[in-house]
């Protein structure tokens, strides 16, 4: 048999795997039973249910699942705010410092994490090597009196400072390469240094309001709790031109499991 001839009900199991961009471009047009599977909305339901784990509650009653789906996914993109000097790419899922100086530049995502969406995963596509260059913050014309703790962090920032971000004013709740983060202005020694290629988790537990990091799968600790109870939205800060970073795709939204579990 093949797969066109497939019942609906068993083909929506293959073509749910099929990434979403094929499934509403070449796959759509490949032939009647593929374009009558994708356009059932129980093939979106399931594909928010595996890649989302989500609460059917926190869907709009007259949504479809299809659209409820590219929702959530394209929500992941950095479209929450951009510093000049970064270069978003890859449909807004991969942030580029393209600048010409050294200043601390923030992108932040556009969708805020809720109870179902806890979770997010970060790669290091590029972590260029600290410059020479001097520091500049504003507008690239005055040297930065601080220290930079960090050439890239990752983490969460509070999603009612957006508007008013400034580097090192402004809370990211973040976890720093060499290994750091900053904890009310102080640097903290917190893991090991990160490298190119590896992918950064951030867990946001609400109940608690503590946030936990990941390096490659593995657990390495929770050095932010008791934060205020505000929503929080993903958020990298850029300090060295070159580096790059993008949004893991599709969204998980648990962390890892421990070994044994």
């Amino acid at each position: 048999m093949l797969l066109p001839d497939l019942p609906p009900e068993v083909l929506q199991l293959v073509l749910k795997y099929v990434p979403h961009e094929d499934l509403c471009g070449p796959v759509l047009l490949a032939c009647h039973n593929f374009r009558d599977a994708i356009l059932d909305d129980v093939l979106w339901r399931t594909m928010c249910d595996d890649q989302f784990h989500f609460e059917h509650s926190s869907k709009p009653p007259r949504m479809a699942y299809k659209y409820f789906y590219f929702e959530l996914i394209h929500g992941w993109s950095w479209s929450g705010f951009v510093s000049p000097g970064l270069s978003i790419h890859n449909k807004g899922y991969t942030v580029t410092n393209t600048a010409t100086i050294r200043s601390p530049l923030i992108a932040i995502c556009g969708m805020e994490l809720t109870r179902d969406r806890k979770y997010f995963e970060v790669k290091v596509d590029r972590l260029a090597e600290p410059s020479p260059l001097p520091i500049l913050h504003g507008h690239g014309v005055e040297p930065m009196n601080v220290t930079p703790p960090t050439m890239l962090r990752i983490g969460l920032v509070s999603a009612k400072d957006i508007d008013q971000y400034q580097p090192f004013r402004i809370p990211l709740y973040g976890y720093g390469n060499p290994g750091n983060i900053v904890d009310k202005g102080n640097v903290v020694p917190f893991s090991v240094a990160y490298k190119q290629g590896d992918v950064i988790g951030v867990l946001l537990h609400q109940e608690y309001m503590t946030i936990t990091f990941y390096l490659n799968g593995k657990f390495l600790g929770t050095p932010f709790a008791r934060l205020d109870r505000v929503p929080m939205v993903p958020a990298v800060e850029m300090l060295e031109p070159g580096t790059q970073v993008s949004i893991v795709l599709p969204p998980k939204t648990h962390p890892p499991m421990p070994l044994g579990m």
